[in-house]
């Protein structure tokens, strides 16, 4: 493992390059930062649900929440917790890859996982992939050791990783069928009783506090998915039944192609099928990247009840970046030419995910949307010398850019009252509504007058001209 140490160096060199510039986008990121400081007020362990969990796995928020107390940055701590996470699963990738194709291979994936633009930005957002991908990784290791000879401690290990990773996140819950039949194939039932019941040891104790909490042992995982079914409905509205269906069924390898790069997919993508046929213990690895993307796909192209995500796709992808080793073993320039590809690919990913949305997900790059920077700029200006003074916020109907404006705004949250949350009321009597904030067509309910300003509950505010469009910032209007 000595020659894992440059690859270290080179992961962590680019997430640093990247991360003064990124910010929380995606993941949900300031969602698990909120929930996560509020635990952090009253820090207890987490059972159930309705624990200030949402519709998160309790893990990732409670170690957010601890990180707080010595970082108390709302905006830095939980990506500082993913940079962490980040950087050090480059250890149990290139240790699985260089059992299953030696230090070239290792070198390879290694290489690739370093310049890997999702990853980089998982790596620098408070999203929870990097923590899941880390023991995911970790159990993928301690599995492969063990079965290779090594001795039980590392299926305790694997197990003990694999139950932490659905504590972070539900959809790696499916991997715990995957790898108890492979267990039971490759050692037998009762190892694989063994391992199955360590693996499943929080979702068992989950599922139990969610049968008392609310009656539902499985209330999280029904929440996501009848969110998935509505938003899947409204995007088969949008872009049609043939279209949607081609566009689920193509998602995960257009993620690899355009995520990891095209050659990068390509010696990955050789590399699983030369397992699956040269290498049957490896079998369970593949297995591992074909069953979750096939049911992803099917449950959008046929059931049409899924709606996909890039930073889903990335257990699948980093194993592909394991599989990169067997995909180039028997190539005399494969190595470099992958390495050098990925590399410059990398690099435009950058480029093109500043530049542009669409590629944003798949980039390195994580910062607020264009359509938001007017309306950040001009609320900063507004609120950086109020010492008081509470902004109302309307709903983004169109998603949830009002969480944005509310994480860099320039207001502590406490003074922002935004209309989907639950203190709504609450953070309204705190103080003068000084500021408002309007979506064309959010449901804050104002009155507009026929001078263009409106009325909320009886004050009214005037337009600020710094910005003309949707959102616009809307002043407390002087008596």
């Amino acid at each position: 493992m000595k020659g894992v140490w440059p690859f270290v160096v080179l992961t962590a060199a680019v997430r640093l390059a990247v991360f003064p510039w990124n910010q929380n986008v995606a993941g949900d990121a300031v969602a698990r930062t909120w929930l996560a400081l509020d635990w952090a007020a009253a820090p207890h362990w987490m059972t159930s649900f309705q624990d200030l969990t949402a519709q998160f796995g309790p893990l990732h928020l409670m170690l957010v929440g601890a990180a707080s107390w010595l970082i108390p940055e709302p905006m830095l701590v939980g990506r500082l917790v993913s940079l962490g996470f980040g950087v050090a699963t480059v250890l149990p990738l290139y240790a699985l890859a260089a059992r299953l194709s030696g230090e070239k291979g290792a070198a390879a994936a290694a290489t690739a996982f370093a310049v890997w633009g999702l990853h980089v930005q998982v790596s620098t957002t408070a999203a929870s992939e990097a923590l899941c991908l880390w023991c995911a990784l970790h159990a993928c290791d301690g599995l492969a050791r063990w079965f290779d000879g090594g001795a039980r401690r590392w299926l305790g290990w694997a197990a003990l990783s694999l139950s932490l990773g659905c504590a972070v996140r539900y959809d790696l819950w499916l991997w715990i069928p995957l790898l108890t039949v492979s267990v039971a194939l490759r050692r037998g039932v009762r190892w694989a009783v063994v391992f199955g019941a360590g693996a499943a040891s929080f979702p068992t104790l989950w599922m139990l506090g969610n049968w008392l909490a609310v009656g539902d042992p499985l209330a999280p995982l029904r929440y996501i998915d009848d969110f998935h079914r509505q938003w899947a409905q409204a995007e088969l509205a949008a872009w049609g039944p043939v279209w949607f269906r081609l566009g689920t069924a193509a998602f995960w390898p257009a993620c690899a192609l355009l995520s990891l790069s095209p050659v990068a997919a390509w010696w990955g993508g050789r590399g699983l099928w030369r397992a699956l046929r040269t290498r049957r213990e490896w079998a369970w690895l593949v297995a591992l990247v074909v069953v979750p993307a096939a049911l992803s796909s099917l449950r959008g192209a046929v059931l049409t009840s899924f709606v996909p995500l890039a930073r889903f796709t990335v257990k699948e992808l980093a194993l592909l970046v394991v599989l990169v080793g067997p995909g180039v073993e028997r190539s005399r320039w494969g190595l470099w030419v992958a390495a050098l590809w990925t590399v410059g690919w990398a690099t435009a990913s950058v480029t093109l995910g500043g530049a542009g949305e669409q590629l944003a997900p798949l980039s390195a790059v994580s910062r607020n949307p264009a359509r938001l920077h007017a309306t950040l700029a001009d609320l900063r200006t507004r609120t950086a010398s109020a010492a008081q003074g509470v902004l109302v916020l309307d709903a983004d109907p169109r998603g949830y850019d009002e969480l944005q404006l509310k994480a860099y705004g320039g207001l502590p949250r406490e003074r922002v009252a935004n209309l989907r949350a639950k203190n709504f009321d609450l953070v309204l009597a705190a103080g003068e509504w000084r500021w408002l904030v309007k979506f064309d067509g959010g449901s804050l309910p104002v009155e507009p007058t026929p001078e263009g300003d409106l009325v909320f509950r009886g004050v009214r505010f005037v337009p600020s001209p710094a910005t003309p469009n949707s959102p616009r910032v809307y002043l407390r209007a002087q008596p």
